[in-house]
């Protein structure tokens, strides 16, 4: 079983890894960003996804909402769109940058609607991970004794920091961000089940049982 659940992630990276030049190459026309009065964080975010937009002025508008808007509702969605623009190209350093700053300032960013129509979010991780529990019956979290709808966020930004790190061979700071995963998640379910899987991977390079106490 718990191979099957990693082929399904794997399959979801190998989608997103097909659809990622669509968006990623920045090889778009450079037009101009908003000029005019200074536009609110809402409006500066939403130009970012204007046709015709080069992708080193996108960035740099996100970086400006972030920069200008600190704590503003768009400004997680802005620091989740760096990290996973970064991931498009191929630019795991600043994908992992951006992702530690979001969790950081944000510990349960939430992305408004206007994101997850977009292309970057639309070819994450986070359509599958949410099918995937809609279908197994395991859409909630528990925080003590409240019981929360699920975030996907959270737990795709400490899932991906997690294989990132495993990927590299810092076993220790990927074991952490498996961890922080599960904060976010039922306490059975499918996507326990998948880091359980990455915790025994884990377990077994380390020569310790990094699955222990799930």
């Amino acid at each position: 079983m718990k191979n099957i659940l990693l082929a399904f992630l794997a399959t979801a990276y190998i989608c997103i890894a097909i659809a990622a030049p669509a968006y990623g190459n920045g090889n778009g026309s450079d037009a101009e960003a908003p000029s005019g009065t200074e536009p609110g964080a809402e409006e500066l975010y939403k130009s970012v996804f204007r046709r015709g937009l080069h992708m080193k002025t996108r960035k740099r508008i996100l970086r400006e909402v972030i920069r200008k808007h600190p704590d503003s509702r768009w400004t997680d969605d802005a620091l989740w769109m760096l990290g996973r623009i970064a991931e498009m190209q191929g630019d795991r350093a600043r994908a992992i940058m951006w992702r530690r700053r979001l969790i950081e300032d944000f510990p349960k960013p939430v992305l408004e609607n206007f994101s997850t129509e977009q292309v970057p979010y639309r070819t994450s991780s986070i359509p599958g991970i949410l099918r995937l529990v809609e279908t197994t019956g395991y859409g909630f979290a528990h925080d003590s004794d409240t019981v929360y709808s699920f975030n996907p966020v959270p737990f795709s930004v400490h899932y991906e920091l997690g294989v990132a790190y495993q990927e590299m061979g810092y076993y220790e700071l990927a074991e952490n961000e498996y961890r922080r995963a599960l904060r976010h998640i039922a306490p059975e379910g499918v996507l326990r089940g998948i880091i359980g899987a990455r915790m025994e991977s884990l377990g077994r390079v380390m020569g310790t049982t990094a699955e222990r106490n799930l």
